[in-house]
């Protein structure tokens, strides 16, 4: 015996080797693993296969094996049975021939018995090919009998054997009867149930085996041996439940015919199920491989991209839903460009209309004026200057063009030039509205009006002259000596600029002109109704009296305070409404 007994570096070189390739099977089964994910499972019209066959074909295809093993295990286990059923009566068949042939014997002349079993053997022959029937002494029979019948399978279950022996026990002689079982089964009772013994003649597609139990003749020991057999099905059923069984034929064919149809229908189904799931698969795919190509351009900025519907159920409806939303989105940007650019227009407006009114605080001898202007778009019809006249006088413009946006925006820049003009010309408020209203009625649009107030403060005369066109009243808060000092709202009569009802008529009558005079801390405040009618969230306005109340108590302040306050007071009440109107002030403060 030739021993190898390794070097413990060619065994650690051995150990390396087999984990590096372990590691390595490791990473080609994660990898293909991934690539079975990845690649061949990642589009959807495979997976939906996958699934269908999982879930429809797999199940018909396990219930069919499933039915079938289990027709084949009933099918073999009855012709098992049927096979020891058979056996056993052809057991039973070799003992009565031995007990009949026996009793003819015991009441027959000893010089007949030869007769007597030629006879029966040849009776017996014509039913059972190869009989063997003989009489024998006693003393040869194996002695583990002891003197007893016997009937069974011997030479490993070829043979059925059948052993009589007389009641009296001084005969010395026994009848031996031995049946072929292959000629036997074959020729005789088991050939019209269509199961063939043995592997010879296989006559059928169903070949199996069953197990019979033998004893051994000179041992007398019971063993078990292996029989093959063919098995027909169709003769098998006939002898079942067909006319062999004397069973209605007609029936039986029937149950047979509809069974098989319906094996056919499932069948049929199976298969047109299978090809309208590809092609719901291969239709549902490339619907959603389009749009996913559509959802990729689209994201590439290419908004004319459309799918094609090619079918009117929900599957087209998507499609045409994804046409509709990209027409929509480019349309949509379209116009978020064009609303950038108006915005941006807008913004440029805002800047040019703000530069067109007065910045900071107007300080002139014995006065000082501010002013503010908070549009509630981006642009607005409000209007507010200080206009500086001849002889040291101030010219107070508060105005508020009807409507709100460009086109008010628009009158308000109009108005600046003709108020310009017209201040240096006429003296008199009431003559400088007159004709405003004379000009502007001539221009102005129909659905349109200007309210305005026009106040000039001589600081020499001590005096303040105005004129109100349809305008909010101003406030005045005099001087008292150092007592509580009260708002008086002030409103002369005027209608509106730019009815252009009767020529200007009645807008001169009714318009007046107001002279009041002014003393060292008066305070005069002129606003627009954006002011008295800001709302908060219940739509309560402002209103005049807690704007009086606010200037009462700021009276003491300087103008830019009182305007913060008065501002700071009015967004305070809206409680972050949105402004809906324009809000405009101007503050006059006598030193």
């Amino acid at each position: 015996m030739l021993v190898w007994l390794a070097a413990p570096g060619q065994v650690t070189l051995d150990r390396t080797i087999n984990f590096a390739l372990l590691v390595l099977v490791a990473i080609s089964v994660y990898r293909v693993t991934r690539l079975a994910r990845s690649g061949l499972l990642w589009r959807v019209s495979r997976k939906l296969i996958l699934s269908y066959v999982l879930v429809g074909a797999v199940p018909i295809l396990l219930l069919v094996t499933f039915s079938l093993l289990a027709f084949l295990l009933v099918f073999f286990d009855f012709s098992s049975y049927l096979i020891h059923e058979r056996v056993g009566r052809l057991v039973e068949q070799a003992a009565v021939f031995g007990r009949t042939t026996l009793f003819e014997i015991e009441r027959s002349e000893p010089d007949a018995h030869a007769g007597i079993i030629q006879r029966r053997q040849l009776a017996i022959s014509t039913r059972y090919p190869g009989v063997s029937l003989e009489v024998v002494p006693a003393e040869t029979l194996p002695a583990w009998m002891g003197g007893n019948n016997f009937s069974g399978l011997i030479q490993k279950a070829t043979l059925a054997r059948a052993v009589a022996l007389p009641n009296d026990r001084r005969s010395r002689y026994a009848v031996v009867v031995d049946l072929p079982l292959d000629e036997a089964l074959d020729e005789g009772a088991l050939a019209v149930s269509g199961i063939t013994l043995g592997e010879s003649r296989p006559r059928s597609l169903f070949n199996t085996a069953t197990f019979l139990t033998y004893v051994d003749w000179e041992t007398g020991r019971s063993e078990r041996t292996t029989i093959g057999m063919s098995v027909e099905v169709a003769t098998l059923y006939n002898w079942l439940g067909g006319s062999g069984n004397g069973a209605p034929a007609g029936l039986q064919q029937g149950l047979l015919v509809v069974l098989v149809g319906i094996g056919v229908l499932l069948l049929v189904i199976e298969v047109v199920a299978l090809g309208n799931g590809l092609a719901l698969a291969r239709t549902i795919t490339s619907s959603v491989d389009e749009l996913f190509d559509g959802t990729e351009r689209v994201k590439s900025g290419d908004f004319e991209h459309r799918i094609a519907v090619r079918s009117d159920d929900q599957l087209g409806t998507l499609a045409a839903s994804f046409n509709d939303m990209t027409g929509r989105i480019h349309h949509l940007l379209a116009e978020q460009l064009e609303k950038r650019r108006l915005e941006q227009e807008l913004r440029i407006a805002r800047d040019i209309q703000m530069s067109l009114l007065p910045h900071g605080t107007f300080e002139a001898p014995g006065m000082s004026v501010v002013g503010l202007c908070a549009p509630a778009k981006e642009v607005g019809g409000d209007y507010y200057d200080f206009l500086p006249l001849p002889d040291g006088r101030v010219g107070l413009l508060i105005a508020d063009v009807a409507g709100k946006g460009t086109s008010a925006a628009l009158y308000m820049a109009e108005l600046k030039g003709l108020m310009l003009s017209l201040s240096r010309i006429y003296t008199s408020p009431r003559a400088l509205l007159i004709e405003a209203d004379r000009i502007i009625s001539r221009h102005l649009d129909s659905r349109s009006f200007i309210t305005m107030t026009y106040a000039v403060v001589d600081s020499v005369a001590r005096t303040l002259t105005c004129a109100r066109a349809g305008h909010t009243p101003f406030i005045r808060i005099a001087s008292n000596g150092g007592l509580a000092r009260r708002a008086e709202i002030i409103a002369p009569d005027g209608m509106v600029l730019g009815l252009n009802l009767d020529g200007g008529v009645r807008f001169e009558r009714f318009l007046e002109e107001l002279t009041l005079p002014v003393a060292s801390g008066d305070l005069f405040f002129f606003f627009t109704d954006g002011i008295s009618e800001a709302m908060d969230r219940d739509g309560d306005c402002f209103g005049e009296q807690r704007l009086t109340a606010c200037l009462e108590a700021n009276v003491d302040r300087s103008p830019e305070a009182i305007r913060d306050c008065v501002l700071e007071t009015v967004m305070g009440f809206a409680q972050g409404q949105p402004q809906h109107d324009d809000i405009t002030m101007m503050i006059l403060k006598v030193d």
